[in-house]
């Protein structure tokens, strides 16, 4: 050790100040590499504030931990060619392909997120088009869509005149549901407010809409009925209040109506 020591110093080069360089290179080093786990958990505490749903953060971090990580969450995220992925996806592709095929996608999105960073390079090994579609047959082959159950568009007038016959909130929220094609969460959390009488709009404000978007739905004479026939009722700021007026009603509300009503077999979403 003295002789390479002396053959450094003889070159010019304090062996002492050569050391903590080395140390200060390897630390660098150290600090340059990122795994796999470390950028999934980064992207979703980064993009976790347009998820809105925690149901939604919940599920990405849950897929990855139990079938990502244990592949690749310790790998250089750099590492990371097609090989790693298949063998990630090939033993859930054919017995559980809606998961695997949401797994597959959130894999890429943390390994375009990792080059964007500058933490990779190439081609994400997780694409789709071009790349493991040449691998797998795509999920519609597999596994076939189904469709919440929904009232056949025949029945519709049927159906309403029977609602009608009902006097409860529940009832007057779902045809209001129907009139204006609007989601259960929206509709039951629709406030006098987003109501305009004189446009016959209505404006659901971006933080409670799915897509993060405001919406306009333009309101029918009988949509503009049923707000005014509500807002007789009592001086709650919505206009499907719940049994507290302060609330509105419950989302378990139109399940019981449809229950009530003998019709099993459809469902609201449908």
């Amino acid at each position: 050790k003295a002789a390479e020591y002396r053959k450094v110093l003889s070159e010019g080069v304090d062996p002492y100040e050569q050391k903590k360089a080395e140390a200060r290179e390897r630390e660098r080093q150290a600090r340059l590499k990122r795994t796999f786990e470390w950028c999934a958990r980064e992207y979703i505490r980064q993009r976790q504030v347009e998820w809105k749903n925690p149901k939604h953060i919940a599920q990405w971090s849950s897929t990855l931990e139990r079938y990502a990580f244990p592949v690749i969450g310790s790998l250089d995220v750099s590492e990371i060619r097609i090989n790693h992925i298949t063998d990630i996806l090939d033993p859930i592709w054919a017995e559980k392909v809606e998961t695997a095929s949401r797994l597959r996608g959130r894999i890429e999105a943390v390994l375009n997120w990792a080059k964007v960073r500058g933490h990779r390079d190439g081609e994400n090994p997780a694409a789709w088009r071009g790349n493991l579609s040449m691998v797998y047959s795509p999920k519609s082959a597999i596994r076939k869509v189904k469709h919440h159950p929904a009232l056949p568009y025949v029945d519709i007038a049927d159906f309403v005149s029977h609602l009608r016959d009902r006097d409860s909130v529940s009832a007057k929220a779902l045809e209001f549901l129907i009139l204006s094609a609007g989601r259960t969460g929206e509709t039951i959390g629709a406030t006098y407010t987003e109501i305009n009488r004189d446009t016959a709009l209505w404006t659901i404000p971006a933080s409670r809409m799915k897509s993060g978007v405001q919406h306009v739905v333009p309101l029918s004479k009988r949509a503009l009925q049923i707000i005014e026939e509500m807002g007789r009722q009592g001086s709650s700021p919505f206009v499907f209040p719940g049994a507290n007026p302060q609330l509105p009603m419950s989302n378990m509300a139109f399940l019981q109506l449809l229950k009530r009503m003998g019709r099993p077999d459809i469902t609201v979403h449908g």
